[in-house]
């Protein structure tokens, strides 16, 4: 069975493959994330609107967050990070 969310380019193109090329070539040479409040309309902006996951196991003597001070500085710590709501590749050289 074949999977149907592979790319496929024509081998005839070339000008897919130029294009191809050029993008992995950006992608490539880019080397540094910037996080932003505001949207950039020059570059490529994503939002980074996502929930936050952590996890909380069970041990004999309950939820390790509510018994573990340590990791409950951890988990609150993490969840209380200020994130930017975008963050864009810069081209460095």
């Amino acid at each position: 069975m074949k999977n149907k969310s592979a790319l496929v380019l024509p081998m005839h193109s070339n000008i897919v493959d130029e294009k191809v090329s050029k993008a992995f070539e950006k992608l490539m040479n880019f080397s540094k994330f910037v996080e932003c409040d505001e949207y950039k309309e020059d570059k490529f902006c994503v939002n980074r609107n996502v929930k936050r996951r952590y996890i909380n196991p069970l041990t004999r003597e309950g939820r390790i967050y509510d018994i573990s001070k340590t990791t409950k500085e951890y988990i609150d710590e993490y969840l209380n990070t200020k994130k930017t709501k975008y963050v864009y590749i810069e081209k460095l050289y």
